[in-house]
Formats: structure tokens, sequence, C-alpha cells
């Protein structure tokens, strides 16, 4: 073997070791801020009880009052904390089914801090990991199921958004790693707002009949908060390809 051959192989395989472990890091983009104040979050929270009593057929839109309406026809034109409004989106073929965590809060006056709160398309609810042994590490999963429409964009509302008080008073997310069925993927910097925060990745499902995809996200940095060490996200959401 020639000296030059012995170098190129030996600078080839201190930059493979170099590399491992090194994930990348990516920074969002950054939508509209949503900070609701005490009194919008009371009127916020009628409205969306009175859109699931729609969907549920408990109610029917008719029989609201005309200040009802305006606000049902405001959450689904976009206004409000209603993430998903009717029509079709990347979930009429995207099929996250199931959101798993080992980690959140015990139910306090009636509130539910679990981590389906993440991907309930609602800001006015949150999911809380349980602090007692501290907040770095505790994660949250997302399954989807095999073949499912490809997720090529990840939509993070960071924080107890359901009104800016309680926003700055609980600590929020500073950093995840993202892993891709328990790979390191990336380290996903989130910005310290209220708004959305979306995260382009490469396009990714299970190609296996018989597994998931699951995209897990773990804390390792917050911000603190004013007055709570509890850590709070208030939404998940996802886009991608393979749909429309």
């Amino acid at each position: 073997m020639t000296t030059s051959r012995y170098i190129f192989i030996l600078l080839n395989l201190i930059v493979s070791i170099t590399t491992i472990g090194q994930i990348k890091t990516i920074k969002p983009t950054i939508g509209s801020a949503n900070n609701y104040t005490p009194k919008e979050q009371v009127i916020w929270q009628k409205a969306m009880d009175k859109y699931q009593k729609i969907n549920s057929f408990d109610i029917n839109y008719d029989t609201l009052s005309a200040i009802e309406k305006v606000l049902i026809d405001s959450l689904e034109m976009g206004s409000g904390p209603l993430t998903q409004g009717p029509g079709c989106s990347w979930y009429c073929g995207g099929q996250m089914y199931k959101v798993t965590s080992n980690s959140y809060l015990t139910e306090q006056n009636n509130i539910n801090y679990k981590p389906d709160n993440l991907h309930d398309f609602n800001l006015l609810t949150a999911w809380v990991p349980d602090t007692t042994n501290g907040v770095i590490g505790k994660k949250v999963n997302f399954h989807f199921k095999p073949l499912s429409a490809r997720v090529n964009e990840i939509q993070i509302y960071n924080g107890y958004i359901k009104n800016i008080d309680l926003f700055k008073a609980n600590s929020r997310v500073k950093k995840f790693k993202l892993l891709i069925n328990g790979e390191p993927y990336a380290i996903l910097n989130l910005a310290d707002t209220t708004a959305q925060q979306s995260f382009m990745i490469n396009p990714v499902r299970s190609n296996d009949k018989k597994k998931d995809l699951i995209l897990t996200f773990e804390i390792i940095e917050i911000y603190k908060g004013t007055k709570y060490s509890d850590v709070a996200v208030s939404e998940i959401n996802f886009s991608g390809l393979d749909v429309h």
C-alpha cells in the first residue's frame, strides 16, 4: 500500500469516527404568536367546548347565539386555539394514531396533563411531564401506522399557551432531541414563543407492514418559568407528503 493511499484511508477513518454520535441541529420557521389573556382564554374555552359538542352532534350549530356562531366561525377560519380546522389536510392520509409517555403530571382540579393533549389540536391543553426527578430526559412518542403518508414537517407549540401569564410562569422546552425509531436524528432548537414553530425533516415513514414509525421527542434543555418548575408543551402536529 502506498503512503498516499494509507493517508487517504486514515483520514476517512478519522472523519467517520468524528461524526459518530453527532446529529444535526434544526432551527424553526416561526409563525404568529398566540398570546391569550386570561379573559380571552375563558372566551375561547367556551367556544372550544361548543365546537367539540357540535362535532359530537350533542348540539346543533343553528341553536347557537350570534356571538357563539362568530366564535365558532373564527375557529374554523384559523383564529383562536384550534390548530387543525375542518377540510382536508395531511391528516386525511397521515395516520398518527397514538401518543405515549411514561411521564406526566397527575390530574389537578379536573385538569389533566396527559400526552394525548399534545395532539388534540387544542392550544388550551398541554402535556406536562412529572418533574419529581427532574425533567431532562423526559420523552413523548408519536406512533404512525405502517405505510402511512410520509412526515416531513413537525409543528410545535411550546409552553403552556392557555394564557400568557401561565406561559411565563411555567417552564418551556428549549431543546428537544428528535429520535426516529429510537435512533437520534436531530436537535430541535425551540424559540421561547407561543407561536407555531415548524421544523422540516427528511421525509420518513415505516415501510414495514408490521412496524410503526415512531417519532420520539426527548427534553434536553429548558427555559425556566418565573414561578413553576413544571415544563409544558401545548401541541405537536405534523404535515408531510403523499396526500392531495
